[in-house]
């Protein structure tokens, strides 16, 4: 591993060609700013637009996972990584670049594993996140991982964190769909890695055309069975 990147992002991606540009000019301008030695791998998973041919616009690192599915993209992604620590994050604009310094720099500051944005707080906007999913699905999934694991979390599923790269030699991940941010999260507890919680904003983002990777009833069952059987 390079001892020169400090942060690894990885960008998972599928059909993204409207938004992809926008993403990728933000986050190196913030980045480059921020003197933060990083690089970004873009994981294409599939697109069938002109997603790839854009991101190879920029100085990214790009690789095709075959593998449909969230989890899937994101593992490839860790796999190239080279940096110290990984962040991940979706590229339409929902999370900030400002959240993910803010939380690599707390990572930094308090010497944790892993630090998780939480979008449950006055921050984010107030329909950025369907009604449904901010007061059933996800505080059922939080309390679901507290009575099952005694993990206390405000935000089980968020999209947005900041990792050693370290901790992934000492834990398998399986999962290869959205359910995947369940269950690291609760495989990093349980391996007792120190992970705390910090508030970010959340945003209704790029405006997109593309139909929601998200299928709350299919992800949400997945979940829901991800956190019973970990």
């Amino acid at each position: 591993m390079s001892t020169n990147i400090d942060l690894s992002i990885v960008v998972p991606f599928l059909n993204e060609e409207l938004v992809l540009n926008s993403f990728f000019e933000n986050a190196f301008k913030k980045l480059e700013s921020s003197q933060i030695s990083f690089e970004i791998i873009g994981v294409d998973n599939g697109s069938i637009d002109s997603s790839y041919e854009i991101a190879q616009r920029f100085p990214v690192k790009l690789v095709k996972e075959k593998m449909r599915g969230y989890g899937a993209a994101l593992k490839r992604g860790f796999i190239e990584s080279r940096g110290q620590y990984i962040a991940y994050l979706d590229c339409d604009g929902s999370y900030t670049i400002e959240d993910l310094i803010a939380l690599y720099q707390e990572i930094r500051e308090k010497g944790s594993d892993k630090v998780i944005g939480t979008r449950i707080n006055d921050k984010s906007e107030s329909k950025a996140m369907p009604l449904l999913h901010r007061y059933v699905g996800t505080p059922m999934l939080n309390l679901l991982c507290f009575i099952r694991h005694g993990l206390r979390t405000n935000d089980v599923n968020s999209g947005l964190r900041v990792f050693r790269s370290s901790i992934l030699k000492k834990m398998s991940l399986s999962s290869d769909g959205m359910e995947f941010a369940s269950e690291f999260l609760i495989k990093c507890y349980r391996s007792n890695f120190q992970i705390h919680e910090v508030p970010i904003s959340y945003g209704r983002g790029f405006s997109t055309s593309r139909r929601p990777h998200l299928r709350p009833l299919r992800d949400g069952c997945r979940h829901f069975l991800m956190i019973l059987k970990s």
